[in-house]
């Protein structure tokens, strides 16, 4: 019985041994994905578009009124000449 538990654990360590070795390869692959600092500047650059724009689409709303009331006039000036 004893020589029995013995080959089964044989045979467990060859199947396990290649998914043993994929997950530290794996881990590795993770740990220097995380240690580059490439990603950082797609998440600055993000950032400065999103600072940049935000500020411009209140700016267009709030002068949009504006912008379309000279157009108006401009136009009424124009029907009547």
């Amino acid at each position: 019985m004893s020589r029995e538990r013995n080959v089964r654990t044989a045979k467990e360590k060859t199947l396990v041994a290649p998914i043993v070795v994929k997950l530290h390869r794996l881990r590795g692959a993770i740990a220097s994905y995380l240690a580059t600092e490439d990603g950082q500047d797609m998440v600055e650059y993000a950032l400065l578009v999103t600072l940049i724009t935000i500020p411009l689409i209140f700016a267009i709303m709030s002068t949009g009124p504006f912008i379309q009331n000279t157009f108006q006039d401009v136009a009424n000036a124009l029907q009547s000449a």
